[in-house]
């Protein structure tokens, strides 16, 4: 593969590449070819792949011209809001008396009581969980006995939750 100037002049030192298939059977293969091109940017350069079966025969050839500059949106910050976009709504999050916490996120309900697992989550009023969820572990064959602990809600927006 190489990187060549208008004039067919190779800009960096040209490098090969072993074609393998993308996943056995798929009959699609790929090579990877990187390049270190920060001293070209902003010019205009051809890319070439020459393809060439096991004894040295060329077989084809693909060429693709680019110009190494990042477009003017790049690093903007327009688009970039923590509104939430219609027609999902905002992430609800508050603490219970009972010690647990619910958090309501696109019509689903999850709460959570004295683990950092969920206990319940609901969607449209049914339950889809048969019960909370539980760790078990076991050290030199024994049982863990986990210590209950106490659920609390942190920062929290529109489009966060962090229990």
């Amino acid at each position: 593969m190489a990187v060549l100037d208008g004039s067919g002049h190779h800009l960096v030192q040209p490098r090969s590449a072993t074609l393998a298939e993308l996943f056995p059977g798929s009959g699609r293969y790929m090579a990877t070819v990187r390049y270190d091109l920060d001293e070209l940017a902003g010019r205009s350069v051809d890319a070439t792949a020459q393809l060439s079966s096991a004894n040295g025969q060329s077989v084809a050839a693909v060429y693709r011209h680019a110009r190494l500059t990042k477009p003017a949106w790049a690093g903007s910050p327009e688009g970039h809001t923590d509104k939430v976009p219609t027609p999902w709504t905002a992430v609800q999050a508050q603490p219970s008396t009972n010690g647990t916490v619910t958090v309501d996120v696109w019509g689903r309900r999850y709460v959570f009581g004295k683990t950092a697992f969920v206990e319940q989550i609901k969607t449209a009023d049914t339950e889809i969980l048969a019960s909370p969820v539980t760790l078990y572990g076991q050290i030199d064959g024994k049982d863990i006995r986990w210590k209950p602990a106490r659920v609390q809600l942190g920062n929290h927006s529109d489009t966060t939750a962090t229990v």
